[in-house]
């Protein structure tokens, strides 16, 4: 740190995400490791600001650098840290003034990081948005970065130190939404709307599918098609829903690419700019909390975050027997209820639609089609011996590949 030649790093800022890739290396300057056996202590390598990777929920410091900043100081590196600063950045300093989160509310925190018209996913939990922010354009989610200090999370709640915690100072719900939509004119709080309930049900979108096959080239086991139907409220969140619909036509005609194909298409794209990666995704999972996730390997054999999701409509697997599929980066159910958000294929549930029918395959299947017999002048005939041939009937559902 004291030395000349080597007292300085060079960092591009171009989000918030940014200030936490420079708190790891400043880290560094100051006599920091990794944390992990591969550096020589026992500190999860997973979970702090020194984390040889980037990541979700990275940013508290370890115990470990704790020691090696003590060590640092006490030695003769560290002389030139001893005298008093001049500078005083008042206007930087969050107990005197608005915090961050206050001034760039969190549509707007989307923005910065992935682009105009970005917001964050309706799909998430407020009280989430501290620990991984996730965001949404186009028909896809990303991970983010925590939510700045002091980003509303609930009402009297905001973001500290990577919690949602409840606070007298913090602003209620209603006025954070109602900046939100001053600020973005999107997601949070925004278009018209009136009263303060939820309004109607828009219309039901046309069917739309990424058209992700799976590892068995069958349609069925990769993706499947919804449509979105929404509705809006001036003092709370905008509300969705979705069903599953059939895209076997639309998908029919083009190319054909696997959720796996899918996967490795994003992290070839990420490493050109990260070197750490190899441009291999990781195997995709069959189950678990980051089955949604695209995860690329990395030079070390481990895996890193791409934070992208796969799109919507990408079939996943749930803990219970209702067919699930990726929304906004989340695996979820698809329930039978006639007023759920989440709407199974009717011809998968049971009449009292509590379940699905176990009988039936999950995912998108279109109703069974109307089978019709065409009798060939060379085939007409029914009978065979003494025996008569009953009607034709459906013998399987509809396959697709």
């Amino acid at each position: 740190m004291c030395t000349r030649s080597s007292s300085c790093t060079v960092n591009e800022g171009r989000h918030f995400e940014s200030v936490y890739v420079m708190a790891h290396e400043i880290g560094h300057n100051l006599g920091m490791r990794h944390d992990g056996l591969q550096a020589g202590n026992n500190c999860d390598p997973g979970r702090y600001i020194m984390s040889p990777t980037l990541g979700s929920g990275k940013i508290t410091w370890s115990s470990c650098s704790r020691r090696y900043l003590d060590a640092f100081l006490k030695s003769s590196q560290a002389s030139c840290l001893m005298d008093a600063a001049e500078a005083e950045d008042s206007h930087l300093d969050h107990d005197a003034d608005s915090l961050p989160g206050q001034r760039f509310p969190v549509n707007q925190q989307c923005m910065l990081k992935h682009g105009a018209g970005s917001y964050h996913a309706s799909s998430q939990k407020l009280e989430d948005i501290c620990e991984d922010l996730h965001c949404r354009r186009d028909h896809y989610t990303w991970t983010s970065h925590p939510a700045l200090e002091g980003t509303t999370c609930g009402h009297r709640q905001w973001c500290r130190r990577g919690k949602c915690v409840e606070d007298s100072n913090a602003p209620g719900l209603s006025q954070e939404l109602l900046m939100s939509s001053s600020s973005t004119g999107n997601g949070l709080g925004s278009g018209d709307r009136g009263g303060g309930a939820g309004g109607e049900w828009g219309p039901w979108s046309e069917c739309r599918s990424s058209c992700l096959y799976g590892v068995d080239g069958a349609l069925s086991s990769g993706s499947s098609g919804l449509a979105l139907s929404e509705r809006r409220c001036r003092t709370c969140r905008e509300e969705y829903r979705y069903r599953i619909c059939s895209a076997v036509e639309e998908c029919g005609t083009g190319q054909r690419r696997t959720v796996q194909d899918f996967a490795h298409d994003i992290c070839r794209s990420r490493s050109r700019s990260m070197p750490l990666l190899t441009g291999l995704a990781k195997r995709v999972p069959l189950r678990g909390p980051t089955q949604c996730e695209v995860e690329c390997e990395t030079t070390g054999h481990g895996v890193q975050s791409s934070d992208r999701s796969f799109p919507d409509g990408t079939v996943c697997q749930s803990a219970s027997n209702f067919p699930a599929f990726c929304v906004a980066g989340v695996c979820t159910e698809f329930r039978c209820e006639p007023d759920a958000l989440y709407g199974a294929d009717p011809v998968t549930c049971r009449p009292d639609m509590g379940a699905p029918d176990p009988h039936r395959p999950l995912g998108p299947n279109p109703r069974p089609p109307a089978f019709t017999t065409t009798r060939h002048p060379a085939t007409s005939t029914f009978t065979s011996g003494d025996r008569q041939w009953g009607a034709w009937r459906p013998a399987s559902n509809c396959r697709f590949r």
